[in-house]
């Protein structure tokens, strides 16, 4: 009967962090941002803004956005970081375009979320 108490805790623990990502660091650039409105992806597009001055290269806006945690689409040129926190999901985007020396010429973020 003991066997089946613990295997019951240790699923309920599993599901706890696949849900909650408790030990999923939120980036440095995206940390401490106002709620999940408009003035939260105005600070942090501020942010982005200030981190990678343009014209820059592509690969050290992917660089250090890789470094940080975020999933990288070079075809796409997106950067993208998802947290789970029942019952949300908070996500934070940068996205920049690239001309054909591979500089930087415009960029932007987008914090928000998703709840049920």
């Amino acid at each position: 009967m003991i066997g089946a108490g613990v295997l019951i805790a240790a699923a309920l623990l599993a599901l706890a962090i696949f849900v909650f990502e408790p030990f999923k660091r939120i980036p440095d650039i995206g940390r401490g941002l106002p709620g999940r409105d408009g003035p939260a992806s105005e600070e942090l597009r501020a942010r982005v803004k200030a981190q990678f001055p343009l014209p820059m290269a592509s690969t050290d806006i992917v660089s250090a956005l890789a470094a940080q945690g975020f999933d990288i689409s070079t075809v796409h040129n997106v950067a993208s970081f998802s947290k789970n926190g029942f019952p949300c999901r908070t996500v934070w985007q940068v996205f920049w375009e690239v001309d054909d020396a591979g500089q930087a010429t415009a960029i932007d973020a987008v914090y928000g979320g998703v709840c049920l």
